[in-house]
């Protein structure tokens, strides 16, 4: 499926949902069984503090990606 100019979160979602062909609540809960686990929380954690500013890195890019994996 592709992304266009436009398109919102909530419409991306019901596309999604309708394409897997499953019933709202079991793709809820599978997609935060996949997503919203406590391993992947680990690891984005752990990504999140030990993660430091390279040379190359500006503190802006830097600081994006910290937020990005908050």
């Amino acid at each position: 499926m592709g992304y266009h100019i436009g398109t919102t979160a909530k419409s991306t979602g019901r596309n999604v949902v309708r394409a897997l062909n499953l019933p709202r609540q079991e793709f809820k809960s599978k997609f935060l069984e996949e997503f919203n686990g406590d391993k992947l929380q680990k690891s984005l954690q752990s990504e999140l503090l030990s993660t430091v500013q390279t040379k190359a890195e500006t503190l802006g890019g830097y600081v994006l990606h910290k937020y990005q994996l908050f």
